[in-house]
């Protein structure tokens, strides 16, 4: 056994653990971190990584993961697969933590490291979307081409795809806590048949994203901590329509990409014990685009356009009920109301506007006209056994896409998550997490038929939207080295609040 003394209290480490005891007091405290790392034997110490160590695999995780970040379907085109621990309970209360990749949300439940601890996984995405065109659509493009328009439905558009994540961080002091994450807040992957009754409006849409998040988490003491982050967040996206309404019609490619730089906040507050509260904020990243308009017959003409990505808040409650089961909750709010006219212009025109007639009749820019999105939901978790936890959730998503701006690029609506997980510990610092959500968009029918939806090119298009998700997402986890929660000087234990 090793003794030492702290200011007030007399701490002692053997194999069994290390504690505190304040003079005077019967209560035992667990030890700050630090001490207890100085406090180590050397064999127990040869099981850790360094510093040095940690940092290096803490970076180069980060490099790997962000040579790998694919691309999905997701509500309007922001992603939602950043967690499976969340997903497991449809999000909610991932701000107020509860997992590594909760800090996706917000930066400062980094504060809940305890060593070092990453957590790499990703999430695979089986969509089903489908436009089918109604009978007075297809009578109209007959009547336009004399009955040789393509005519058909879009066929199953969702494309399968596979997003990973990654996080790690490392708690440097007591109080101190630095992280990184990298994963795609942002994804499109939409494909109907190359001829089909909409190709006038949309071919294949892609978005792809990677968003590179260095954090830092300062804990003030047990009961506040707060955070902060940047984001580096590379995007690329690639719109094709055809020029025509019969089957064969040459396409049309607009395209551009861009890196640029946000940030991330937060605060996590635990009132009573048992009770986590937090709120997290993603900045709005204004994505430079520098690409190309590619029309038949013509020279590919450079083009640019600034797109403002929506910032967003993240309000979570984590609340013990009992010592096996945690109820939790989400509030979320997206500006996508920033998505309004989006100006095309070219250098080679003086920043002049671009033409975009084959994308919009008349148009000089893409219009989207969106609202804001919110997004809401309740889950539990039910602690099975000392190792394997039970998750299980529901979530409601305003979309921020309404009937009246609804394309075929995008058939989105309103969206019901149902949602359950797991997770189980292998042992100290290997651990597993496991989510299934079923996602269903309530009614997605398009309406292109008038010039109030931003979209209308002049040729009139009604249509049957159906959109269905599945999700199945897995996550491994490592903890290496740290123990209890460091107890700060200051700190007076507060109240157990009991249900």
């Amino acid at each position: 056994m090793r003794d030492y003394h702290m200011v007030d209290r007399e701490c002692s480490q053997s194999r069994s653990g290390c504690q505190c005891r304040i003079p005077g007091k019967s209560r035992l405290l667990a030890c700050p971190n630090d001490k207890v790392e100085s406090a180590r034997t050397g064999a127990n110490r040869g099981t850790l990584m360094n510093v040095s160590g940690r940092i290096a695999l803490l970076l180069g995780s980060a490099a790997i993961l962000g040579g790998v970040a694919s691309e999905a379907f997701a509500g309007a085109f922001a992603l939602r697969e950043q967690s499976s621990y969340g997903q497991g309970m449809s999000f909610a209360g991932v701000a107020a933590g509860g997992s590594l990749s909760s800090s996706f949300w917000n930066p400062a439940v980094l504060s809940q490291v305890m060593g070092f601890e990453a957590e790499l996984g990703g999430t695979l995405i089986v969509p089903t979307i489908k436009v089918t065109p109604t009978a007075a659509t297809v009578a109209t493009l007959d009547a336009l081409s004399g009955g040789f328009a393509a005519t058909s439905a879009s066929g199953d558009m969702g494309q399968d795809a596979f997003a990973p994540v990654g996080y790690v961080a490392y708690r440097i002091n007591e109080s101190l806590i630095a992280g990184i994450g990298v994963n795609s807040p942002f994804g499109l992957a939409t494909n109907p048949e190359t001829s089909w009754a909409g190709q006038a409006y949309s071919r294949t849409s892609k978005v792809f994203s990677v968003n590179v998040n260095p954090m830092i988490a300062y804990q003030l003491n047990e009961m506040i901590s707060i955070g902060a982050g940047l984001q580096v967040q590379y995007f690329k996206t690639s719109l094709k329509t055809a020029t025509g309404v019969l089957p064969g019609d040459p396409t049309a490619d607009l395209s551009g990409d861009d890196t640029s730089v946000g940030f991330t906040a937060g605060i996590q507050v635990r009132p009573f014990a048992g009770t986590e509260i937090g709120l997290g904020f993603r900045s709005s990243i204004r994505q430079s685009l520098e690409g190309t308009l590619e029309l038949p017959g013509s020279q590919p003409l450079p083009i640019d356009a600034d797109l403002d990505m929506p910032e967003t808040v993240s309000l979570g409650l984590r609340q013990r009920i009992t010592d096996a089961f945690t109820l939790a909750g989400t509030v979320e709010w997206t500006n996508w109301s920033r998505f309004g006219d989006v100006a095309v212009t070219s250098p080679l025109l003086g920043g002049a506007p671009v033409d975009l007639n084959a994308f919009q009749a008349g148009a000089q820019g893409l219009s989207f006209q969106y609202d804001d999105g919110w997004f809401f939901s309740v889950g539990g978790e039910y602690a099975w056994t000392p190792a394997t936890s039970l998750r299980a959730g529901i979530g409601y998503e305003l979309s921020p896409i309404s009937d009246k701006v609804r394309s075929t690029r995008l058939a989105d609506d309103d969206r019901l998550w149902l949602s359950a997980g797991l997770s189980h510990s292998f042992n100290e610092r290997f651990s597993f997490d496991f989510a299934y959500s079923y996602v269903r968009a309530m009614d997605p029918d398009i309406d292109i038929s008038s010039a109030s939806n931003p979209s209308f090119n002049g040729l009139p298009f009604v249509a049957e939207g159906e959109s269905d998700l599945h999700f199945i997402s897995a996550a491994l986890k490592v903890k290496l080295g740290g123990g209890a929660r460091p107890v700060f000087e200051s700190y007076e234990e507060p109240a157990v609040r009991k249900f």
